[in-house]
């Protein structure tokens, strides 16, 4: 599972938060095919620095690892 519900751009993975270009619908809310506030799939850790979540509806993300342990946003 994948919070989406301010759009894609996050995911926390092992205490450790990965990013990615930012993914919505312009108005702060995940793209059409995205579920909300969570998405169903699978996230799989390809590299050190280098993972992917992938929709059960087929869509695809590459997070990238960063160094942030603190949530670095706020959604409501």
């Amino acid at each position: 599972m994948l919070y989406t519900h301010c759009g894609i751009e996050w995911a926390p993975i092992d205490g450790v938060w990965w990013h990615t270009d930012r993914v919505d619908d312009g108005n702060a809310n995940p793209p059409e095919g995205w579920g909300t506030p969570f998405d169903a799939g699978t996230l799989a850790v390809e590299a050190d620095d280098r993972a992917t979540y992938t929709s059960d509806t087929g869509i695809e993300v590459e997070f990238r690892r960063t160094e942030i342990t603190e949530a670095p946003f706020t959604c409501v």
